[in-house]
């Protein structure tokens, strides 16, 4: 199969995120992941996802980044590989008090599931979808004398992918 005869790839991801925080809407989810086969089954990689910025219901911006480290299992099925991982590390939320003007940054941490689907259309070129549910924790910070708060929510994310094999 063309994942037992590469040893890493390189992808670009495009799609769409749901966040169930208060006051949110989903987002335009884009950005990048490289993995290593460290055997032909098991990848260890990285991610950095960012959203398009939006405003939440309630009039309050919530745009975030998504980025850490990855360890899938591929199972290779012919002409394409499924994968089953796992995903953690850190969220960065840009918000806005709106009675303040203040910006302000969070950074709770995250993990969670990922599955996809690859489709190699060369020994160069698979292109697939993912989808993923990840965990994010409480966080606070402070800034200009005021507490901000956000209580722990999930994430579910729904992307294509376009993997570049070396």
């Amino acid at each position: 199969s063309y994942a037992q005869e590469k040893s890493a790839q390189f992808g670009l991801h495009y799609g769409l995120s749901v966040p169930d925080a208060p006051n949110t809407v989903p987002h335009h989810l884009y950005g990048v992941k490289g993995v290593a086969y460290i055997v032909p089954t098991f990848t260890l990689g990285g991610y950095y996802l960012v959203t398009g910025a939006s405003e939440g219901s309630g009039g309050d911006r919530f745009d975030y980044s998504i980025h850490g480290i990855e360890a899938a299992y591929a199972i290779p099925s012919g002409a394409g590989s499924t994968t089953v991982g796992l995903r953690t590390g850190i969220t960065k939320i840009h918000q806005l008090d709106t009675a303040t003007s203040t910006k302000y940054i969070l950074s709770p941490y995250h993990y969670g599931l990922v599955v996809s689907h690859d489709f190699y259309f060369m020994t160069w070129l698979a292109l697939g979808f993912e989808g993923s549910y990840l965990h994010a924790e409480r966080s606070k910070t402070d800034k200009g004398g005021n507490r901000y708060d956000l209580d722990s929510f999930n994430i579910i994310n729904f992307m294509i992918t376009a993997q570049f094999r070396l």
